[in-house]
């Protein structure tokens, strides 16, 4: 049961991580038809988020659960090269790496 939980806590990641690239798209829109739109999505994907992060915490304590929260940096990190055409640093792959193994290791433990 917590191996069901642990994926939907990682589902719930990169749905929040989504609603960041919309608010991200929002930002730059050139008319205010694209701007409601993709702040709307945006908040849909967040309201999906807030239903899968309480159903991850029923098996998943907050503090693990928050610990975890930083692999959403690697993902808005991967979305932004897809999406945005964004560079990804040598820094950046360095405190990836961090951030896998730092989660990792929480996971392992908790």
């Amino acid at each position: 049961m917590k191996s069901k939980s642990y994926i939907i806590l990682f589902f719930a990641f990169l749905i929040y991580s989504f609603s960041l690239l919309f608010s991200k798209l929002a930002s730059s829109a050139d008319s205010r038809l694209y701007f409601v739109l993709y702040y709307s999505v945006s908040f849909a994907f967040l309201a999906a988020y807030a239903v899968l992060w309480q159903m991850a915490l029923k098996n998943i304590s907050l503090t693990t659960a928050y610990s975890l929260k930083s692999l959403t940096i690697i993902i808005n990190m991967l979305m932004a090269m897809i999406v945005l055409s964004e560079t990804i640093s040598f820094t950046m792959l360095i405190g990836s790496l961090f951030i896998i193994s730092g989660s990792f290791l929480i996971s392992r433990y908790s």
